[in-house]
């Protein structure tokens, strides 16, 4: 059994992971959405992206103090089921109400086939970002949240103690 991401987003008030779980030939998808806080990790994790989308869209750098990163989309393809991503932040306008969404463009891993041009792709830094943002969505996942493991002692009888 395997499983991937394929959202991760962060509003400040609600988590949002969309996953598959690969099991006996099928997939399964599923849809967290859910109001407990994340660990400090994951909002970092999250944070870290705006240096790389900065770069992705070819900003002065100055833009990476007025994003606040709101997620990641995943996709997979290729015949090395190559994953992808897109970046999603919004950016503080002093013009108008409302925030400026920023979307990265698609980028991957790596090529899908020996003709695709490996400038085009994440950067190795990127990868190792993203990778840590699914380190931190997945233990969201599992239950490690700031009020703690929800899943610890989730064998225990009721009314039993540590």
């Amino acid at each position: 059994m395997s499983r991937r991401l394929t959202k991760v987003r962060y509003d400040e008030k609600k988590v949002e992971i969309h996953f598959e779980r690969m099991r006996l030939g099928e997939t399964d998808e599923f849809a967290l959405k859910c109001s407990d806080a994340p660990l400090i990790d994951f909002t970092q994790a999250l944070d870290a992206l705006a240096e790389h989308i900065v770069t992705m869209i070819g900003v002065p750098r100055t833009w990476k103090l007025g994003l606040k990163v709101r997620g990641v989309t995943f996709s997979y393809a290729g015949e090395n089921d190559t994953m992808g991503a897109v970046i999603t932040a919004l950016k503080t306008l002093e013009t108008t109400l409302g925030p400026l969404v920023v979307n990265t463009p698609h980028a991957t891993v790596e090529p899908y086939n020996a003709e695709g041009d490996p400038s085009r792709c994440l950067t190795a830094d990127c990868v190792k970002a993203l990778r840590a943002l699914e380190t931190q969505a997945w233990r969201y996942v599992d239950g490690i949240r700031v009020q703690g493991d929800i899943f610890a002692d989730a064998d225990a009888p009721a009314g039993a103690t540590a």
